[in-house]
């Protein structure tokens, strides 16, 4: 399989579980302050600068994290890529020395009479200059410096939040006090604790939002290692293989040859569509992007099936279903009734036959049970919840 974007997300992983974790205990520690304040709308309000301070502390403990962790997992992620692109430039020359597919290797044809002498497979390689410097510098900028003060906010917003829904049904007749208080931490489990608001103005979980930046970091990490490696190796150009539901923004690449770099004259009878960066410049590769680059050789089969946008509608129909199961699984977590928590395992069930259901009918689609899974939920041992209000 050659190089892929989607290869970084094992990369991204731990640092999406960390923040994922915080937003957690975040939430544990607003519903043990409705419990412990009881009746008392003044006491209730005493915890908010303890909340404030365990939001610091947190972000305070991820920034120190961040900043060891994530420029090992962005270099994991070259070296990933690079490692996987010499393993394909090494079969395909190895198929080269064969005689199939052909002994152009996406290079200028050769003179009558002559070959170009194949690279031996496992030979001594030229050491790559390693990922770019601003990918660890841009994404601990944006998470430090525009991720993180956004979340100090939204925290406090939030829990003033939660009091007005507990306490203002109460005053009003409306509701009992524990009625109340489930009513808003439901909505605070489906919407998330804290939120941040990214420079094209759309709202982010943000344990979401932190891993789609890390994926995208780790991506680009990737393919920056394939890329080296290639171009170490004298490797021209390369095509995007097809791939299963994939995204419309990527589709007009898919089969399409591309140079690895400006000025490569396109092989007699090919035709190439650009550049690699061309092409990443309209949208390849884009945050999320699961396509992947392959060496070309003259020969070789390149899948040319017409795009279909139903299945790239499907698979984001499956994200939505997994999201509807760690939403009641949130709410689970947050019930603060026997009653509420019985009604949150049944809707866990219910949306877990919901996937059930859909995987029946699009078999092309496959379950993928971390993602109906929340992380490190309250860390509180098997069995115990958080008392009643």
């Amino acid at each position: 399989m050659p190089p892929s974007p989607d290869d970084g997300t094992p990369h991204a992983g731990p640092v999406g579980r960390r923040y994922r974790r915080a937003e957690e205990s975040l939430l544990r520690r607003i519903a043990s302050a409705l419990a412990s304040a009881g009746g008392d709308i003044a006491r209730a309000l005493a915890h908010l600068g303890p909340l404030r301070a365990l939001g610091r502390r947190l972000l305070a403990r991820l920034e120190a994290e961040n900043k060891h962790e994530i420029p090992r997992l962005i270099v994991e992620a070259y070296q990933a890529g690079a490692e996987q692109a010499a393993r394909e430039t090494d079969a395909a020359r190895r198929r080269e020395r064969q005689g199939q597919p052909g002994d152009d290797y996406g290079l200028p044809d050769t003179p009558p009479g002559t070959t170009r002498p194949p690279t031996p497979p496992g030979r001594d390689r030229s050491p790559l200059p390693g990922p770019p410097d601003e990918l660890v510098r841009n994404l601990l900028a944006r998470l430090h410096g525009e991720v993180h003060p956004q979340v100090l906010r939204s925290v406090d917003d939030a829990y003033r939040r939660v009091i007005a829904e507990t306490y203002t049904p109460v005053l009003t007749g409306d509701l009992t006090r524990l009625q109340a208080s489930q009513h808003a931490l439901d909505r605070l489990a489906a919407q998330g604790v804290s939120g941040f608001v990214d420079r094209a103005g759309r709202n982010w979980n943000l344990a979401t939002y932190v891993e789609m930046a890390m994926r995208t970091a780790t991506q680009r990490a990737a393919i920056a290692g394939a890329l080296d490696r290639y171009r170490a190796d004298g490797i021209d150009l390369a095509f995007v293989p097809r791939i299963p539901h994939g995204c419309p923004v990527c589709a007009p690449f898919e089969g399409r040859i591309l140079a690895l770099r400006d000025g490569v004259p396109a092989p007699r009878g090919v035709t190439l569509a650009g550049t690699v960066t061309q092409a990443m410049a309209a949208g390849l590769f884009h945050a999320n992007c699961r396509h992947n680059l392959a060496p070309w050789v003259r020969g070789v089969h390149i899948d040319r099936a017409d795009y279909d946008p139903q299945g790239y509608k499907d698979r984001q129909r499956q994200r939505e279903l997994e999201r509807r199961v760690r939403r009641a699984r949130l709410r689970e977590a947050v019930a603060v009734t026997d009653t509420a928590r019985t009604a949150a395992r049944q809707d866990i069930r219910r949306r877990q036959k919901d996937i059930r259901d859909f995987l029946a009918t699009h078999p092309e689609q496959r379950r993928q049970a971390r993602r109906e899974q929340l992380i490190g939920v309250y860390d509180l041992p098997s069995g115990r919840h958080v008392r009643a209000i």
